[in-house]
Formats: C-alpha cells, sequence, structure tokens
C-alpha cells in the first residue's frame, strides 16, 4: 500500500513538472527575450506620423482655397479686359494690386476656419512631449543625442503654436530622422533605417513647397538625396538574403534614381512631389 501511495506521489510530481515546463515554454513564446522598442518609442512614431497627416490636411485645403481664389482673380481679369475697350493703365494697375492682396486674406479666414484643426495639433504635440519625456526617463541617452531631439521638437512646438504649417511639416520631418536613429538600439533590424529614408523623403518634398532660392533649395535637397542614397544601401545590405523582398528594394532604388533625375533637371514642384511620394510608397512596401 506504502509503494502504491509513492508511486502515485512520483506520477502527480512528474505531471505537475511537465505542466510547469509546458507554462513556462508558453510563456517564453509570448514574450521572447528580446531587445524590442518600448511603447513609448513606438508612441512617438504614431504620434508623429498623426501630426504630419493634419499638417498635409492643413496645407492641402489652403492650397485649394488659393488656387480657387487665383482662378477668380484670373476671371475677373478677363472679363474687365472684354468688358472695357480702352482701359485706364494705372486703374488696372491699381485693380490688380488690389485684388492680389485679397489672397492673404482668404488664406488668413482659411486658418481660422481650421482652428479645430490646429487645437488636435496642438494636443497632438503635447502628448508627443509626453511620449518623449516618458522615452527618455527609460533609457540611457547621451546629451548630445537628446539635444538634437529636444531642440527638433521644442521648434515644432512652436510652429505649430504659430500656425506656420510649412515649415512645421519640414521640421517634423526633421524630427522624425533623428528619433528614427534610437531604433538601432532595438532588435527591428533595417526599422531605423526604413523610418529615416521615410523622413528624408520627405524632407525632400517639404522643402520644395518653401519658397527657398533655387541654389539654397538645389543644396538642401542635394544634401537629403545623398542620405537617401546612404540609406537605401543599408535597407539593402539588411534585407541581404532574404529573396521576397529583393524586388522591392530594386523598386526603391529606382525610384529615388528618378526622384534624383528630376531634382538635377529642375523639374517643377508637382514631379518631384509625385517622385518622392513614390519613393515613401516603396519604403511602405518594405515595412509592411
Amino acid at each position: 500500500m506504502l509503494a502504491n501511495k509513492k508511486l502515485i506521489i512520483i506520477v502527480l510530481t512528474g505531471f505537475l513538472l511537465v505542466l510547469v515546463g509546458c507554462g513556462e515554454e508558453g510563456d517564453n513564446e509570448n514574450n521572447p527575450d528580446e531587445n524590442l522598442p518600448p511603447d513609448s518609442l513606438l508612441e512617438i512614431s504614431t504620434t508623429s506620423e498623426g501630426i504630419i497627416d493634419e499638417l498635409e490636411g492643413i496645407y492641402s485645403q489652403i492650397e485649394e482655397r488659393r488656387e480657387e481664389e487665383e482662378l477668380k482673380l484670373e476671371r475677373r481679369r478677363q472679363s474687365r479686359e472684354v468688358d472695357l475697350n480702352q482701359p485706364d493703365q494705372e486703374t488696372d494697375n491699381e485693380s490688380d494690386e488690389e485684388e492680389q492682396n485679397q489672397l492673404p486674406e482668404e488664406e488668413e479666414q482659411l486658418t481660422e476656419e481650421l482652428q479645430e484643426s490646429w487645437d488636435e495639433l496642438e494636443g497632438e504635440v503635447e502628448a508627443l512631449h509626453q511620449n518623449w519625456n516618458e522615452y527618455e526617463s527609460e533609457v540611457n541617452l547621451k546629451p548630445e543625442q537628446i539635444g538634437k531631439i529636444e531642440a527638433e521638437l521644442n521648434q515644432l512646438t512652436e510652429e505649430i503654436a504659430d500656425k506656420f504649417y510649412l515649415v512645421a511639416l519640414l521640421s517634423t520631418a526633421q524630427f522624425d530622422s533623428e528619433v528614427a536613429k534610437l531604433y538601432r538600439r532595438y532588435d527591428v533590424e533595417g526599422e531605423a533605417e526604413l523610418k529615416e529614408a521615410m523622413a528624408t523623403t520627405r524632407k525632400i518634398i517639404f522643402l520644395n513647397r518653401l519658397e527657398l532660392d533655387e541654389h539654397q533649395l538645389k543644396e538642401e535637397q542635394q544634401i537629403a538625396l545623398e542620405r537617401l542614397k546612404d540609406l537605401h544601401f543599408e535597407i539593402d545590405q539588411s534585407m541581404e538574403g532574404e529573396e521576397e523582398k529583393e524586388e522591392e528594394v530594386k523598386r526603391l532604388e529606382e525610384a529615388i534614381a528618378d526622384l534624383e533625375t528630376a531634382i538635377k533637371m529642375s523639374e517643377n514642384d508637382e514631379v518631384i512631389e509625385v517622385k518622392g511620394e513614390l519613393v515613401l510608397s516603396r519604403l511602405e512596401e518594405l515595412e509592411d
């Protein structure tokens, strides 16, 4: 009888050990021992994407309104030319100047109409500061790295407060470029390069929208383009041996080459923007 009890105890003990072992194995599968980005860093990237989307929406609406107003002004000029057989040149010039001055007023009016979007953006920027403070408290970063990111974040905050949507787009891209480098600390191969490449491509697009002189624009875009080509090389190296990604990397290379040609040939803003958007779509393919 005693032997039977011992046998039962041994069997039960073995069964419990098996259950514990399976539980530990399951825990390891659900929580692999990997160095992954913390939620605070992921939230920074997500929030920044939302800011870009919101700013792009504001940009599109303002540009659409400006185009509508310019079309109205052109129609008025054409109508005046038809109606007046011998227009007085001085009066005509005064009318043109008065009509041109209406454009900034229309833009200001639209900015007021978009107040809800600006309020939402200020909330997003506040969340960005909170997520950054949380991330900074979790990791040990070099002072110069902290300084760069906080400088970009503070500049972005001021520009959104002042409703400078064009320069805010550029500042967001520059902020994202610095944040992307943080992903090099973690076991997410190629993620840092992809995110920085996206930010760099956006910088080229957003630079194109600013009223810079041609020399300054070309210089800034060329610097960004060279960085983009370097990042493509790093992306190619990080995905070496992944056959399913090879074709996507090749398409990215071709898209970057098209963008470079458009910049060198001084194509109009629309062409450069289309080529830049194509590069972004190729990068998104690789990130999926």
